[in-house]
């Protein structure tokens, strides 16, 4: 980041304070301001904010519980879903502890969705991994 100049760098924590403090140690390493736009926020209202903003996450690994959810795509019509079957889990919405991943599928600033294919699901102690192309 230095070679490249970087004097600003954005994050998306919201609220797990060892990642705030690795991105806090690395912006001043560079010499950067560390900005962090969503700390402190409801995690189920960003999810809910995300999807309004025309981001398309495609579920791609999951813990054990919330397995029926990967290779689904979240929006409008399924997201109150989502959030309540990551609460019984006991399940950050977000999955800022690691619950879930997703791949954005279109957003805001792409220019067209990104296509897939899905090869399987795969599952390494517990965790659901969709395999995608």
């Amino acid at each position: 980041m230095e070679k490249l100049g970087v004097d600003r760098i954005v994050a998306g924590d919201v609220y797990i304070e060892d990642h705030l403090r690795y991105m806090e140690r690395l912006a001043t390493s560079v010499g950067a301001e560390l900005a962090e736009p969503l700390w402190g926020m409801d995690p189920a209202e960003l999810l809910y904010r995300e999807i309004e903003d025309g981001v398309e996450p495609l579920v791609i690994g999951s813990r054990r519980e919330l397995s029926d959810w990967v290779g689904a795509v979240l929006d409008s019509g399924n997201v109150d879903r989502f959030v309540e079957a990551a609460r019984r889990c006991g399940f950050d919405p977000l999955g800022e502890r690691g619950e879930y991943h997703t791949i954005v599928l279109r957003g805001p600033l792409h220019r067209s969705r990104l296509g897939y294919s899905v090869l399987g699901v795969e599952v390494y102690g517990g965790y659901h991994i969709l395999r995608v192309v």
